[in-house]
């Protein structure tokens, strides 16, 4: 029986549907308009950056641990999109991934009743903070693993707050199929055995959700397949990393991390680095989650976010590498949900001045973060190794065989010869090795380090 009250609810919740439809295509068209303004637009950066510009569309092998999940959906988006060179549409691939983690952010916000614009300006904040645009605008695994993140937290938290098993079900095979892609997600495991036993803790004894999880781990570990696959396919024009059996597999998957033992000392200047990743992240919100974390009434919420937090910090920790900031995102992702939690619960309790002032500073955020990021963002222009690499590759022409300086314009060279098909057009290859090693019968090229 329809009334008076079923019929002005269901007019509120389509009023809220269609507001909520606004911001999300105000938030795809802001973060894709700045993204593409200060997209890489093609080779450079890194040599990382060139090799995942190049080896989606070849299916070749990259360093460890493979990436499998990231070169198969390169390999289909560099194939169809039709628009911009190959190097362009691996880039472009990173802004899309990041713009579907936007979304789904947004989505997470408001079902844990966080108003619109607060989630609005935090999203936009959180999506032009330093590492987040820096990884949505060059070819990395980075922001795909942030979608991946946004997704298991999206389904997981859905499922807490409606007990509807698809939920559960969509959010682990998403994070199943996640460690294709990178297997930092081993970080984020504490957070969702957390979920599950408040949620459901007969989730561990149900017939029907252990078959489904183990169906899904399978599946996730048959994307290490594509490694075996293009191991001895003849066809294959790059292999890093060769994997012809179980054993292979096996140490590429847990030989791969860098870790290290600290001493004091060293612990401290860790430490010191990582405060200043996280300030140079979040900037002038840096308080306002541990606000959102204090005041927060959602105790799950608040546990599930702070052991997603907390591991993937350690394991950011334990590595030693030079580039562990980009493994901070998720750390980022989280707290950026506090955040927007934290400014919820300021403004429930303001009056409607101080509300007036805080939701002005809230509106401007997004501002302060694109001016204070473009220029150290900006890649527009970045084209000197492209102009230098392709200039060398126009005076060698044909029958080269060119011997790289170093590790990222031997990628850029690759991207090239085997992305762009120069190798084979021009009968060209090149190598890292001593020119006393180099057969005569080849017209050598090497150049200085630029």
């Amino acid at each position: 029986m329809i009334n008076k009250t079923n019929v002005n609810n269901l007019g509120s919740q389509t009023t809220k549907s269609h507001v909520d439809l606004f911001i999300l295509v105000l938030i795809v068209i802001i973060i894709g308009f700045v993204y593409y303004q200060t997209l890489l637009p093609g080779i450079g950066y890194m040599g990382d950056v060139a090799k995942f510009q190049f080896l989606g569309k070849v299916l070749g092998t990259p360093h460890a641990p493979g990436y499998p999940n990231y070169l198969i959906l390169n390999h289909f988006f560099v194939t169809i999109f039709p628009f911009g060179t190959l190097a362009f549409k691996a880039n472009l691939l990173s802004s899309f991934f990041t713009l579907g983690a936007a979304v789904i952010l947004y989505l997470t916000m408001r079902q844990i009743s966080v108003k619109p614009l607060i989630s609005f300006s935090i999203v936009l904040s959180f999506c032009f903070a330093k590492t987040v645009w820096n990884q949505s605008i060059i070819a990395e695994v980075y922001s795909l693993n942030l979608l991946y993140v946004s997704l298991v937290t999206y389904f997981l938290l859905k499922w807490n707050i409606t007990k509807r098993d698809r939920f559960f079900y969509f959010g682990c095979f998403f994070y199943a199929i996640s460690f294709g892609n990178h297997l930092i997600m081993i970080s984020f495991l504490p957070a969702i055995v957390y979920v599950v036993i408040v949620t459901d803790n007969k989730a561990f004894i149900n017939p029907k959700k252990i078959i489904a999880v183990l169906l899904f781990i399978l599946i996730g570990l048959s994307q290490y397949y594509y490694l075996y696959w293009r191991t001895i396919s003849p066809d294959t024009t790059y292999l890093e990393v060769k994997v012809n059996n179980l054993q292979d597999l096996f140490f590429l998957l847990t030989g791969g991390a860098v870790f290290q033992k600290l001493i004091i000392g060293q612990v401290l200047i860790k430490i010191k680095k990582f405060v200043f990743y996280f300030v140079r992240e979040l900037l002038f919100l840096i308080p306002f989650p541990l606000i959102g974390f204090l005041l927060s009434k959602l105790k799950p919420l608040r546990t599930f976010i702070l052991l997603g937090f907390v591991g993937n910090l350690l394991i950011s920790f334990s590595y030693n590498i030079d580039d562990i900031w980009v493994y901070l995102i998720p750390s980022y992702f989280f707290l950026s949900i506090l955040t927007a939690i934290g400014f919820e619960e300021i403004c429930s309790k303001l009056n409607d001045i101080k509300l007036k002032s805080i939701l002005i500073f809230i509106s401007i955020s997004p501002l302060l973060f694109i001016g204070i990021n473009y220029q150290r963002n900006d890649m527009s222009k970045n084209t000197l190794e492209k102009d230098y690499i392709e200039n060398v590759l126009f005076q060698i022409n044909k029958n080269g065989l060119i011997i790289g300086p170093d590790y990222d314009q031997f990628e850029y060279i690759k991207y090239y010869l085997l992305g762009e098909g120069l190798g084979s057009k021009n009968n060209m290859t090149s190598l890292q090795k001593r020119l006393d090693e180099i057969s005569p019968n080849y017209t050598l090229c090497k150049w200085p380090i630029i």
